[in-house]
């Protein structure tokens, strides 16, 4: 009996380690992604959930490992917004770092990131520059759709520059910049 065990997991792992290299990996995808901030985890009796963040990224590989994406998110758009109903937009471009194995792709993003206030009457981009770093997992189910897991932190360089002993609000703020989250993506 072990032996029957044995030689169909051996064979569930050679069928399975085929179709790792059979997949030709995306040259453009167009992705939709819901995060939410680790902070809001942490208040879920307050209606943390409820502060998802919907976002769309772009993405084009000019190489099979490398890519430039382009993202915006609307930060809690069912949660909160700010007076006179306005949106805090965060505004990303990233050079993106894959390993397309075929079924499963790791990636790894880094670049800047800006907040903007967006309203009915106003376009005011933040003075704060953000750095933004993503790691993320996408499992290719289809040839032309993808799922993963992505972890993103939007460091935030001047609290960075006057130390965690001059903000009060630092600790808060990590928690704030750190999103964990879906994606799904179109896959050209």
């Amino acid at each position: 009996m072990n032996k029957k065990v044995l030689i169909v997991i051996a064979i569930i792992v050679l069928v399975g380690s085929f179709s790792l290299g059979a997949a030709i990996p995306s040259v453009f995808d167009i992705g939709l992604n819901n995060t939410y901030s680790v902070l809001s985890f942490m208040a879920v009796e307050e209606g943390g959930l409820a502060q998802y963040t919907p976002g769309i990224r772009i993405t084009g590989y000019p190489c099979k490992w490398f890519g430039i994406s382009a993202d915006v998110a609307v930060f809690a758009p069912f949660a909160e917004s700010l007076e006179s109903g306005d949106f805090l937009l965060e505004v990303g471009a990233d050079g993106v770092f894959r390993y397309p194995f075929g079924l499963v792709e790791p990636y790894l993003a880094i670049g800047p990131a800006y907040r903007m206030t967006v309203g009915k009457d106003k376009f005011v981009f933040e003075e704060e520059v953000l750095l933004s770093v993503r790691v993320g997992l996408d499992f290719n189910i289809l040839p032309m759709l993808g799922i993963g897991v992505e972890a993103r932190h939007f460091l935030d360089i001047p609290t960075l520059i006057a130390g965690p002993e001059e903000n009060a609000f630092f600790e808060i703020m990590a928690l704030y910049n750190t999103r964990v989250g879906i994606t799904v993506k179109a896959k050209f």
